[in-house]
């Protein structure tokens, strides 16, 4: 079966969720009743995914100077070799960064990201849109897609996740860097669960609870983000197409299929989400500013028949 989290919370917090995109992207997914996650190294977040990596490091430090001081204090040759690093200071530097890096190194840590905005709990915003996302998602006036949070999600858990291949899925809100109670909450128990797994390793010789670490590492690395972002307020579909081969003994789930798209001249790998499903839970669709808005609106109106809500964003934006 395939790994999929969901945290609950998010319905509550956020009823819709705004999905901005180009008058291509918006053509494509209503004709095709579809949405792309993109490969996260081509997001527009340079810290995407490793991200987690630097916060590991910092929350490791006080634990493992404690667990290499007692290593130190075992026998002459652990000693020795605490020395040759250079002591315990320089020993907890770099078996910090060796740990952090060994988690990265999963044959499975390929992840693919749709992101949406939250409400803002801001009528005019919600409304009207961000301008921040108008001008970053939308060079052409763009649009925005208001999707309904808890529909969507049964969607992709009845037709995507039930029926796919898996190694990882989860729809999450991201936790911002400076949100101390969510970091609390959500980002350190993630982060124990690793150390306690690299822990129990070095004690055993063998790896032990690495499904559990391995969801925790995968959890860590998509909700953590830089709070340079937090305008957003980002919910994402974060998904690892790549699974281990007992992840569907019976051969019964559909592998997913990595296409790519060009985009400024450069290949874009990404997968495709709900292809063929009948419908997508679009309440709402937003005209983002443009000298031709209202005629984008109309066009739009005909095409959908008042089956979704058109409206124009008044932001007087003119790119």
């Amino acid at each position: 079966m395939t790994a999929v989290g969901i945290h609950e919370e998010v319905f509550d917090v956020y009823k819709r969720l705004y999905h901005y995109t180009t008058s291509a992207g918006l053509l494509g997914i209503l004709e095709n009743k579809s949405l792309w996650a993109t490969h996260y190294s081509f997001l527009n977040d340079a810290s995407e995914i490793k991200y987690f990596g630097k916060f590991l490091i910092d929350h490791f430090e006080p634990r493992l100077t404690e667990y290499i001081q007692t290593f130190y204090k075992k026998n002459q040759a652990n000693r020795e070799h605490i020395a040759s690093l250079g002591g315990v200071d320089s020993a907890v530097e770099k078996e910090g960064h060796v740990w952090v890096d060994s988690f990265y190194q999963s044959p499975f840590d390929e992840m693919y990201i749709t992101s949406f905005c939250g409400e803002h709990n801001d009528p005019y915003i919600d409304r009207n849109g961000l301008l921040s996302q108008w001008i970053g998602y939308g060079r052409d006036g763009g649009f925005a897609l208001v999707f309904d949070t808890l529909e969507l999600y049964k969607l992709l858990k009845q037709n995507e996740f039930m029926k796919h291949r898996y190694g990882f899925a989860l729809i999450a809100d991201v936790v911002y860097c400076d949100n101390k109670e969510k970091i609390n909450s959500e980002i350190v128990p993630d982060a124990n669960i690793l150390f306690e797994y690299k822990v129990k390793n070095l004690a055993q010789g063998r790896p032990t609870n690495s499904g559990e670490a391995f969801d925790a590492f995968m959890r860590g690395t998509t909700k953590y983000k830089h709070r340079g972002f937090k305008e957003e307020r980002e919910v994402r579909i974060c998904v690892s197409p790549f699974a281990p081969d007992d992840i569907d003994r019976a051969g019964c789930l559909e592998k997913k299929k990595i296409k790519l798209r060009s985009q400024n001249g450069s290949l874009i790998p990404y997968i495709e989400l709900l292809g063929g499903c009948t419908r997508l839970p679009i309440k709402q669709i937003i005209v983002g500013p443009h000298k031709e808005k209202e005629a984008r609106a109309l066009a739009l109106k005909a095409i959908l028949n008042k089956e979704i809500e058109i409206i124009v964003s008044d932001i007087p934006y003119v790119g």
